[in-house]
């Protein structure tokens, strides 16, 4: 009988991807972004919902009232009909608390794919140290051995992820980031990358050019900061009148109101 396998990753992008192997298997995407905002203390509906509003201006929509369903069913239904449940990761940030949070959730058919683990798509990717989901194009898909490079996660692990968990449910910060050289999580305060967007404006400038001056900077001291979350804080500072509305009314004029 065919094994019953159940592969999860973090993201619409990183579910395509997966789909884009062949694999015949079930695959799920989990709807919150860990990175950002408000960590769940526990699996409640108030706690969930806390979470997934806090992200309401990185999904720039009325989705998270589509999604929370989807996310009440995952950290909540039961694992063990599965032989295995796979949870794709890299070094990101996001993706590195998915497998703690599962860790958590899921007994003892807990498996992951970690995608550093791939030599061939190490040696294409050479330039970036510390790959996460994102950086997997469809085409990739086809370097990775899914046997091979498929790990069951251990008791002795288990056992670790899931404190890591618990101790990052006690975050009161709201951006969580890894580095590029490492898998090593930080946290940061709201205000981290005010003075990065303040600093790279020049004149009249588009959201767009703004957005990857901010990413470009951060690239520098080893961080990859997404774009949503970059696009996220600005829409923050127009907000607490740090910034003029017209940024986000317009692409081609940045005006800044401190």
């Amino acid at each position: 009988m065919k094994e019953k396998v159940l592969h999860i990753a973090e993201g619409y992008y990183s579910h395509s991807v997966i789909a884009h192997s062949g694999i015949t298997d079930k695959i799920v995407e989990f709807p919150l972004y860990l990175s950002v905002g408000h960590i769940p203390k526990d699996f409640s509906d108030r706690e969930l919902c806390f979470s997934m509003m806090s992200l309401y201006n990185l999904y720039e929509s009325d989705i998270i009232l589509e999604d929370f369903q989807t996310l009440k069913r995952l950290v909540t239904q039961d694992y063990s009909s599965y032989d295995k449940v796979v949870v794709w990761h890299g070094g990101g940030a996001h993706e590195l608390l998915l497998l703690y949070m599962m860790a958590v959730i899921v007994d003892d058919n807990l498996y992951h794919i970690d995608i550093r683990d791939c030599a061939e798509f190490m040696k294409k990717m050479g330039h970036v140290k510390n790959p996460d989901m994102g950086d997997v194009m469809p085409s990739d898909i086809s370097t990775f051995n899914i046997v091979s490079n498929l790990k069951k996660v251990s008791p002795k692990e288990k056992d670790e992820y899931s404190k890591m968990w618990y101790e990052w449910t006690n975050s009161k910060t709201p951006y969580r980031f890894s580095t590029i050289v490492s898998d090593c999580i930080k946290e940061y305060p709201c205000d981290f990358m005010d003075e990065t967007i303040f600093k790279v404006i020049e004149g009249e400038m588009g959201m767009t050019r703004i957005i990857g001056n901010v990413m470009g900077d951060f690239l520098l001291k080893n961080m990859r900061i997404p774009d949503a979350v970059i696009h996220s804080r600005i829409k923050d500072l127009v907000q607490i009148g740090e910034l003029k509305r017209s940024v986000l009314l317009s692409d081609n004029r940045v005006n800044i109101n401190r």
